[in-house]
């Protein structure tokens, strides 16, 4: 067996710096994550050590069906959340839409991996590119077409990672992102 991961080695302390950055008065950030996924746990962790680090306190919402989004929202607003780290999987991406349309109401700075939720509305989107994984994929299927035994073939971490700022979004939270993170920009939403 093989493939493509697109999990990377201090990935997710990234997600908190790059919030700090944008929030520089971060002292309080939620957590979406699956809560059927035995992978986000430890990624809760991770990000939990990177906030301790930034001296900012971490809340965790694990979200498993549409009800669970609205209650969490209504959690934060009550505990001044001042910023959201939306992990990926398959129950936060079904409810992709509505977590956008809750951050944007509750005027939420929201980083996201991948840059589809930039495009979607949240203001920054870090991660590995999907693009790069596919194209590695297709390489390495092309292997396997041409002979070679998949269990020889390494699992493939990221190389390749974007980041996508959205200063739509950024206006209309009222946030001036700096010009260094800026700077770090793959791309920028206009």
């Amino acid at each position: 067996m093989t493939g493509v991961s697109s999990q990377g080695a201090d990935f997710n302390g990234k997600l908190v710096e790059l919030a700090k950055a944008a929030v520089p008065r971060l002292t309080r950030i939620s957590v979406i994550s699956s809560a059927t996924s035995p992978a986000h746990a430890p990624l809760v962790k991770e990000l939990t050590t990177a906030t301790s680090a930034l001296g900012i306190t971490p809340d965790s919402f694990p979200i498993r069906e549409p009800t669970d989004v609205q209650a969490s929202f209504t959690a934060m607003a009550r505990k001044g959340v001042q910023a959201v780290i939306v992990l990926p999987e398959h129950v936060t991406w079904a409810h992709r839409a509505r977590i956008v349309e809750l951050v944007a109401r509750g005027r939420l700075p929201t980083v996201c991996v991948y840059r589809v939720w930039a495009d979607a509305g949240c203001l920054m989107g870090y991660g590995p590119s999907l693009d790069d994984m596919l194209y590695r994929a297709g390489v390495m299927a092309g292997k396997v077409l041409k002979g070679a035994k998949p269990a020889d073939l390494p699992v493939e971490q990221p190389t390749k990672f974007e980041l996508v700022i959205n200063l739509k979004t950024a206006k209309a939270l009222g946030l001036a992102i700096p010009q260094s993170l800026l700077a770090r920009a793959d791309e920028i939403i206009q």
